[in-house]
């Protein structure tokens, strides 16, 4: 099966079967349907599956052809607030903000030298944020020699090695309010202390922020109409 009709429409199917017991969908950018499932699986369950799930997938289907946000035109996105972007050749360095515009020196570049600047005000951010934290997570969590990181990741807003105490968190935050990179760094430092996503990570998690459930939602509904 490499497409299926719903409401008449033609929409096409990609099936991985791996060894796993569940049956995953989802809508990949191109629009198509993207199914993971059991290698016992058969087609006609599968089908039986999309079928019962017909409306939110074109529902979902139509979301995703709505355009994305680019990630710089004329303007950048700076936690939550819209800058001027301004092309530079003249500076000494590959990009500079001054609290009001930001500049550019390459045109060709320009994307990277964005991307950088989103990576170290993610870094000051955090540090920042960290401190602000400290005297509330140090009765459970370590924060001794924690080592802060940022890059820019497609699929994932934050990571956490415990070992080293490496946070490295996604430069995308930086678009967005400063309430969403919070509560992804509280969420990685909650991961010093507890490495799954178990019961008792929740626990901890939920103490600090007991709303976070709903503000990871909108960070996901906005990281989907953004350009990555």
């Amino acid at each position: 099966m490499d497409r299926i009709i719903l409401s008449g429409r033609s929409i096409p199917v990609v099936i991985v079967y791996k060894n796993i017991r569940h049956t995953y969908l989802r809508i990949k950018p191109d629009k198509t349907l993207y199914i993971t499932t059991s290698k016992r699986t058969k087609v006609s369950s599968i089908e039986t599956l999309i079928k019962s799930n017909e409306i939110k997938i074109l529902k979902t289907i139509d979301k995703t052809s709505m355009p994305l946000t680019p990630l710089m035109n004329d303007q950048i996105l700076f936690f939550g607030v819209e800058y001027p972007a301004i092309y530079d050749p003249s500076l000494k360095k590959s990009w500079l903000f001054d609290g009001q515009t930001f500049y550019y020196k390459n045109e060709s570049t320009k994307i990277t030298s964005l991307k950088s600047f989103y990576a170290k005000s993610v870094i000051e951010q955090s540090t920042g944020l960290l401190e602000k934290w400290r005297p509330l997570l140090i009765k459970d969590i370590n924060l001794n020699h924690i080592i802060i990181k940022s890059r820019w990741m497609k699929s994932q807003f934050g990571s956490c090695q415990s070992a080293k105490k490496l946070i490295n968190m996604n430069s995308v935050l930086a678009r967005f309010d400063i309430r969403y990179l919070e509560t992804i760094l509280i969420h990685e430092l909650v991961h010093l202390r507890v490495q799954n996503h178990g019961k008792d990570f929740y626990g901890l998690l939920y103490k600090y922020l007991p709303n976070y459930d709903s503000i990871r939602k909108e960070l996901g509904h906005l990281f989907k109409r953004i350009e990555v």
